[in-house]
Parts: C-alpha cells; structure tokens; sequence
C-alpha cells in the first residue's frame, strides 16, 4: 500500500514523502530544511541522489554533535546509509544544494495496536484496551471506518454501551503510522455462566466420563479437544465425554441476550497404561534362557519411558530404564512400569519359574478294569533311566509312606482261609470278593517328581455281607440290628442287598461301556462303592467293640485302635513295610478276645501278601542319606542378565 503525502515547509516550496513497507522517501527542493518527520526510534538513512555534498540530521532534542547547529547529530554523504537514534524528532537540512532525495526507513518499525478483548461478545463492564509499542499515539474509530491523524486518541480503558461496534485503530509516531488493527464487537447488558468442567483436568484414567455444565437457563455449550478456541461453529455439547487421550477441553456457553460466556478450559492427561511383557512369564525348564522383552503400551502413543526391576532368591534390584531384552535364567519376578512427566502407569509383573526336568509318569499294566475270577499280575515301569518307582495299594503314594517297587506282583488273595468275616473268603462259584486302586509315582535324583498314577482292579461279585451283632456285653440292639453308640449315633449295618444290587448293575455298565475311558470311570465307582460299603460295616463293628470291651480296659499290648483302613504304627524296624504295619495294627487293635476278626477290608486285607512282593524298607527314605547331589530348594545361580 503507498500513501503520498504533501507536507508544506517554512523554507521550501514542498516536501514530498511516499510511506511504503515501512520506508519514507522525501525530496528537499532549494536546501529547505525539512519539518519533523518522526519521533522517538532508530532510523537508517539513505541519501539517494541529489546535488549537495551531505545532508544534516537533528534531533529536535538539542543533542549535540558535529555541523553548523548544536543539534546536529550527524551527516549522511551522496549515496551513504548511516543508523540513527532519535530521542524526541527527527529533522533533515541539504546543504549547498537545489535538490536531494532521501529515504528513512524505521529499524523496528511500528506495530498494528494490539486491541482486547479480541472481539466478540462483551458486556457494558468489559473494558477494552489497546497498545501499541514504538507509537506515540494510538487513534481509533467504532463505525469501521479507518482512522487518522484526527480520529478519537486512545487514553486509556474504556466501556462500550449495548450495541455493535466495528473497533479500528492504527499507531502513529509523527508522519509514520502503523496497519490497521480491527475488532468486532457486539455488546450486552450481562454475560452468559462460564460452563464448569468435571471432573477436574489433570491424571485420569482412559474412560473417564467428563460432563460439561452451565448454570443460565438455556444456554448452548460449544467445545473443542484439540486446544483450539471454541466457537457456534464448534462441537455442541449434549452428553458426557469419554476422555481416552491426551486432550485439551474448552467450552464456552452462548445464550439468548447475553454476553458470550468466558472459555473454561481442563487438561486431561491418561494415565499412562502399564507396558507388556513378553513372553508374560511361565514354567521353564533348568537350563533354559527366556529373552524377556518389554513393549510400551500402545495406548500410550509413544510417550513415557520403560522402567523394570527383578526380583528372585529374595533380592530386589532398583527402577533400571529398558533399552535391551532380558535374560533370564532362575526363577524371578520381572516388574515395568512406563514413567512419564506427569505420573506413571500401574506396574506390569510376570514371573518366571524353573523346574528341573520331571521324571515320566510311570505305566501301570494291566490298565486296570473288571476280573472276573482271579486278580490280575501288576507290573509298574517308568521310561526315566534310573528312575525308582514307589507303589501303594489303596492310598495315595508318597516316597516316605509307600515301598519301592521291584518286580511284578499279583493283588492279594484269601490270607485266612475259614475265617468268619475275612471279606476274601471265596464264594461258592469261587470268585474273589473285592477291588483296589494301585498307585505309583517315580523320582530319581536331580529331577522333579513325576506325577502319580493309578489304576482301579475290581475283582469278583462284591463284599461278603455282615451280620448284626448280638446282645452281648450289655448292648441292646434292636431287630433290625441297630443299636446307639457311645457318642448317642444310631449305627446299622448297611442293607447288603441294595449295596450288591448297586455293584451288579455298575459291573453291566463295565461290560456295556463302549470305550476303555468310561469303563475306567466305572470301574472307579465299583471301587468307591466297595470302600463305603467296608467303612460303613467296620465302623458298625468297631463302635460295637468299643462299648463292650472299654479301650480302658483292653489290653492291646500297647497297640493303637483305629477305625479305618489307613491305620499305621510307629516302627523302629527299619525292615517292616508300611504295608505289614497297616495289617498287623489293624488286626492287634480289632481282636475282640473272643477269636472273632473284625470286618477286614480295603487297603488293610489287600495289602496281606505286599511284604513278600516289594522291597520293605530299602529307599524309602528321599532324599537318601547321601544327599550331597541333591540340588537345595534355595539355592540360585544368580544368572540373571539384564541387557542382551
């Protein structure tokens, strides 16, 4: 834009000046001097062309410096630029000369005012204000037309009435000027309720819901989340928002005959999410090596950094930050965490456990099932080389309670032939009356156990039945056979019928089954049938017993009484199996005196012929006495690396 001014001189015919992009160019005809071109500032000041021999510079502030006035401050030759300091105003003199041309250009030239508010909607209390640096004065206009050297000067701070205003102001210093600055202004008596954001900004959770309000009636909500101002151009609010990101929410309120609201502003910052960990820990075998790798969140798009620590054999090692993949070699903990300027997240853990290599489960054969007429021969083996194998006929093994297993054995037979109530008597179409359950397990040193196994025999057509005691001993029992024990239980014997009619329909779905799983599950059932039946009949027997001859009273040479089929004593013998305690307790402790055995049943019965077939004794303690070999269950290697 080009502005041509004529400005008229005591000692020249003109003085003709062009403002354009900041720069003055004057022409001084017949060595006028020329009037005040500009204030305060720094200058540079190019004689161009002309035919005297220099041009004076004064400031109109009286500074001394070289020339024919006091206040000459300096002297630009034909063709020279030289850089001014005005402190009040500036004027220029040719000497010796009809003609010259000059040209002053501002260093920092001045700036459009800066007008606030920036337009809008205001109240009659918003004061507007305005400024503008390197000007000496600012003027202004409200109808939109642009203003001049005679528009309305700028004091200060003023009120608007209601109404709408086009504001325009410019900056002056002397004849330079500044752009134009321009607001819109629409102004009311009052000011719509700045809308209130919950909850606060700050650290939260990805999903927070946040609700915007306003308290005037019917007022419009406008929005923005990426840290843009608002506008009724923006996003109107109608229901809570699901912060998921980082994001910068403002919101301003417009309602009808009321001042825009003032913009609320929140910053929401998610909480950073917790990093992955891969692979997210397990079981391991000795001697391997796990690359444990550390991955940030995606849902924290970049930002944090990864920090881990360890932990195993009880030591715990400071926040390190991330850079390379973990190794790790012995049982430990890996903790992450991802850290950021302003919080950081939960903390990711996975850990890490090593087993020495497991010992193969042993193999039972036959795999168990229905035997008709004789119990089956069991062999045990176990793929491990080396490995021992421990066995148990009727409870579960352990390698302290159980005996090592040497060689094939057959399930124990009839060991009291004519005995009234030895539940092997043979029938009269000479099938065998029981079932068991052998279980094994192996181990072998420098290796986990293996797991244990076990296998269901179900032998002949059932238990032989009981038969009620008599009134003897003073124990009144009724017909039925019932009698009340000592702790006020009536005890029965068990209705034998609907037991063997149980056992005969499950032995048809043995033989109906249609896969050797089901018949398995079967053949567990039978068992588990014939150990209720046995328990339910000993129990009978033992409370009888126990009324009739007192434990006060019965000399059991120091023998324990029990009432199940897993009573064990205390030996010293190193030589006895656990097997030939469980009968020789069993039969000390039931002895009435008066030659009957009590109902014999289960493990203690089917364990008669044990001694003779498994080694007694030999290895039954684990580890043996000389454990030197054996690995300690807290000892570590210490081989954890953490960078690769």
């Amino acid at each position: 834009m080009k502005i041509q001014m004529m400005m008229i001189c005591a000692m020249t015919t003109f003085l003709f000046c062009t403002w354009d992009a900041g720069a003055a160019t004057y022409e001084l005809q017949d060595g006028a001097v020329s009037t005040y071109i500009c204030g305060p500032g720094d200058y540079n000041i190019t004689f161009e062309e002309g035919e005297s021999s220099g041009i004076y510079i004064y400031d109109k502030s009286g500074a001394t410096g070289g020339g024919w006035q006091p206040w000459c401050i300096a002297t630009v030759g034909l063709h020279q630029t030289i850089s001014v300091t005005i402190s009040d105003a500036l004027q220029m003199h040719a000497s010796y000369s009809h003609y010259a041309k000059i040209t002053v250009t501002p260093i920092t030239g001045i700036a459009p005012p800066v007008i606030s508010p920036g337009g809008g909607s205001i109240t009659v209390h918003d004061p507007i204000t305005m400024s503008c640096p390197g000007a000496s004065e600012t003027r202004y206009t409200l109808d939109g037309s642009d203003p001049t050297a005679s528009s309305s000067l700028y004091t200060g701070a003023f009120l608007l009435n209601t109404g709408n205003y086009v504001l325009k102001a410019r900056g002056y210093n002397l004849y330079l000027y500044s752009k134009v600055s321009s607001k819109t202004f629409t102004v009311f008596p009052g000011r719509c309720a700045t809308p209130e954001i919950s909850p606060a900004g700050g650290l939260v959770k990805a999903g927070t819901k946040t609700m915007v309000s306003c308290m005037t009636p019917g007022a419009t909500i406008y929005y923005t989340t990426d840290g843009s101002e608002p506008s009724e151009t923006s996003m109107t609010y109608t229901e809570p928002l699901t912060v998921n990101r980082n994001l910068i929410l403002k919101a301003f309120a417009k309602a009808a005959g009321l001042a825009d609201s003032e913009t609320a502003v929140q910053t929401f910052i998610i909480n950073l999410m917790p990093p992955k960990i891969f692979p997210p820990g397990g079981s391991f075998m000795s001697g391997d090596e796990v690359d444990a790798v550390i991955a940030n969140s995606p849902d924290n798009n970049g930002e944090g950094t990864i920090q881990f620590r360890y932990n195993y054999g009880g030591i715990q090692s400071a926040w390190t930050n991330y850079t390379n993949p973990i190794i790790i070699t012995e049982t430990s903990t890996l903790e992450a965490k991802v850290v950021g300027p302003d919080g950081e997240s939960d903390i990711a853990s996975a850990t890490y456990t090593f087993t020495m290599e497991r010992v193969e489960a042993p193999s039972i054969t036959p795999q168990g099932g229905y035997f008709e007429t004789a119990p089956p021969e069991i062999s045990i083996s176990c793929a491990t080389p080396g490995a021992t194998i421990y066995c148990s006929i009727n409870r579960d093994v352990t390698k302290s309670a159980a005996s090592i297993y040497t060689g094939a054995f057959s399930l124990p037979v009839n060991s009291n032939p004519g005995t009234a109530w030895d539940i092997l008597q043979p029938d009269t179409s000479g099938g065998f009356s029981t079932s068991f359950r052998v279980y094994a397990m192996a181990a072998k040193s420098g290796m986990a156990d293996s797991a244990t196994v076990s296998r269901v025999y179900v032998l002949g057509g059932g238990l032989p039945p009981a038969q009620p005691q008599s009134n003897d001993g003073g124990v009144t029992i009724d017909d039925s056979g019932s009698f009340t024990g000592s702790d006020g239980q009536t005890y029965t014997i068990p209705d034998y019928t609907d037991y063997l009619n149980h056992r005969n329909d499950l032995v048809d779905d043995y033989n109906n089954a249609d896969t050797p799983e089901e018949q398995e599950g079967i053949a567990d059932q039978i068992h588990d049938l014939d150990d209720d039946y046995y328990n339910d009949v000993n129990n009978y027997y033992y409370e009888y017993n126990t009324i009739v001859n007192p434990p006060e009273n019965n000399d059991n040479s120091g023998g324990e009484t029990d009432t199940g089929t897993d009573t064990t004593t205390d030996t010293s013998s190193s030589t006895t199996s656990m097997t030939t305690s469980v009968i020789s307790t069993a039969a000390q402790s039931n002895d009435t005196g008066n030659g009957n055995l009590l109902f014999l049943g289960g493990a203690a019965a089917g364990t008669a012929l044990l001694p003779s077939l498994l080694d007694s004794g030999e290895g039954k303690a684990f580890p043996p006495e000389d454990s030197s070999n054996e690995p300690e269950s807290d000892s570590y290697a210490r081989k954890v690396y953490f960078t690769k």
